[in-house]
């Protein structure tokens, strides 16, 4: 036995057949009962049209809202999304996620990238120059200028 779709697409005059056809009274709920939820539609409602899907759904900010949001986010463009979370509480009263928040910022058309704090031992010189001397010898091998050894399980690399 087949199994059908609970989310079947039925246009207007496929419907109106359903409909004349379950008031001839040769079809049963038990026969058909999608068709059967049609026909109740239309005994209810007198409906024999498809109902609207989906909603409008009423978003937490309105208009000066978003504008005070977007001009928020540019005068201090770092900012981390609890942070705005907590200045729209304060500011208006309102309890707003920081999902909603970065969907609201994408409407801006702007990008949320992470921010990764870096120590200062990493940008010290004497870590610098190691990098560099990487970097070189590496380009070089991919120009087939030398070639690249691992010489221990914590793989270090020889460059000659």
């Amino acid at each position: 036995m087949a199994k059908t779709s609970t989310n079947v697409k039925i246009n207007n005059e496929t419907r109106s057949n359903i409909i004349k056809l379950l008031e001839s009274g040769t079809h049963t709920r038990k026969t058909i009962s999608k068709t059967f939820d049609i026909f109740q539609s239309y005994l209810t409602e007198n409906k024999n049209t498809k109902k609207d899907t989906g909603g409008n759904r009423p978003r937490k900010l309105n208009p000066n809202q978003v504008t005070w949001l977007q001009q928020e986010f540019d005068n201090v463009c770092s900012q981390f999304l609890k942070v705005l979370q907590g200045r729209i509480r304060d500011a208006f009263q309102i309890s707003i996620s920081t999902t909603s928040i970065a969907a609201y910022i994408d409407k801006f058309n702007y990008t949320l990238n992470r921010v990764h704090s870096i120590t200062k031992k990493a940008v010290s010189p004497t870590m610098i120059e190691p990098r560099k001397t990487y970097v070189i010898n590496f380009l070089r091998l991919l120009n087939g200028e030398r070639n690249i050894y691992y010489t221990s399980m914590k793989q270090d690399l020889i460059f000659q």
